[in-house]
């Protein structure tokens, strides 16, 4: 059912295998809703202000700006990720990790892990930093400039320290944490942990970094610069998030939904569904976009 109210205002309502309602307010304004296999809205308020949200993989993605994005996942991964510019964002996983990642800046971040490691990893530069550790092992590790740091130990851990220069160290712990830390210069090192968290944190400069998770969440995300970086969850969402500038990124979703979404610029981006409607939305301008359905109506609306 097709229903036209005026130049631009219509509502589009399908009965069949797909049964979805698009409603378009205005020449960019409109509301996309299903209620078959992906249950989601799509509620565009403006050029570049988009709200999704899904109710069989539990997230909500929100995009306010060019780059400021909430994406909040309520399924087995439990992680808020907010955008607030082109470095500055907060990752929060509730789940088995419980650990929570801020990043202010090119290098500034804290990483807060509450699980079976208890530990916080503040930088707040390229070289200074503090690790906090209160499990087995008990210590405090901060590091103040290249070669000066200071090492608490409150009970056997039973791990090596190695200074090589003035800025190359390695941590190696062995006891209930069983992780090891190894810095090759001011910035960049690895930790890797072995235990209840099981995930790899790599920083290769102020702001590349790595860090994969093969715990509950199981997603990889891997920070190219200062706004590049990949999302890969493996868990009960199953999708990637790449992001290549400020506003240009790459939504991938191959769970109930099966969607593609591209945003080449504020104006110009791609909606792609494979699931239960199996449609094609491409928005070119405010006002001239096309939609191409091939569920049981077939038609292409321009």
């Amino acid at each position: 059912i097709l229903t036209l109210d005026s130049a631009s205002h219509f509502i589009l309502t399908l009965d069949s295998a797909s049964h979805f309602i698009l409603t378009l307010d205005s020449a960019s304004h409109f509301i996309l809703t299903l209620d078959s296999a992906s249950h989601f809205i799509l509620t565009l308020d403006s050029a570049s202000h988009v709200i999704l949200t899904l109710d069989s993989p539990h997230f909500i993605l929100t995009l306010d700006s060019a780059s400021h994005f909430i994406l909040t996942l309520d399924s087995a991964s439990h992680f808020i990720l907010t955008l607030d510019s082109a470095s500055h964002f907060i990752l929060t996983l509730n789940s088995a990790s419980h650990f929570i990642l801020t990043h202010h800046c090119a290098s500034h971040f804290i990483l807060t892990l509450d699980s079976a490691s208890h530990f916080i990893l503040t930088l707040d530069s390229a070289s200074h930093f503090t690790l906090t550790h209160n499990c087995a092992s008990h210590f405090i590790l901060t590091h103040h400039c290249a070669s000066h740091f200071i090492l608490t130990l409150h009970c056997a851990s039973h791990f090596i320290v190695t200074l090589d220069s003035a800025s190359h160290s390695i941590l190696t712990h062995h006891c209930a944490s069983h992780f090891i830390l190894t810095l090759h210069c001011a910035s960049h090192f690895i930790l890797t942990l072995h235990c209840a968290s099981h995930f790899i944190l790599t920083l290769n400069s102020a702001s590349n970094f790595i860090l994969t998770h093969h715990c509950a969440s199981h997603f990889i995300l891997t920070l190219h610069g200062a706004s590049h970086y990949i999302l890969t969850l493996h868990c009960a969402s199953h999708f990637i998030l790449t992001l290549h500038c400020a506003s240009h990124f790459i939504l991938t979703l191959h769970c109930a939904s099966h969607f593609i979404l591209t945003l080449h610029s504020a104006f110009h981006f791609i909606l792609t569904l494979h699931c239960a409607s199996h449609f094609i939305l491409t928005l070119h301008c405010a006002f001239h976009f096309i939609l191409t359905l091939h569920c049981a109506f077939h038609f292409i609306l321009t």
